[in-house]
């Protein structure tokens, strides 16, 4: 699934810290395989625990909460975004009104 919002950053010097990250990125990999599967309200954390081959405990050593996932991705779709306008200048400006459709669509 590509970097993470966590390997995106300095990575770590020591190998504990290299470890929470790989785990913490396995857990939030697991999560979004889930998601994409079978939707967000009908994935439980015991099952993305069991994808990611953690302990529950460890789950929420990462993440408070199932809500938490969501708003790393959300963090990780920005800095992409980010990255895409300052490597590429200014979004390309809108041809037609919003609420249009598409011609040919």
């Amino acid at each position: 699934m590509g970097d993470t919002p966590a390997t995106t950053v300095t990575q770590p010097q020591g190998r504990r810290e290299r470890n929470k990250l790989r785990v913490k990125n396995r857990i939030y990999e697991a999560a979004l395989v889930l998601f994409t599967q079978q939707g967000y309200d009908q994935t439980t954390v015991d099952e993305i625990t069991e994808r990611a081959d953690v302990a529950r405990g460890t789950f929420f050593n990462h993440f408070q909460r199932k809500e938490d996932l969501i708003a790393e991705w959300g963090q990780e779709r920005r800095e992409l975004l980010r990255e895409g306008l300052e490597a590429g200048g200014s979004p390309t400006p809108r041809t037609r009104p919003p609420g249009t459709s598409c011609p040919g669509a």
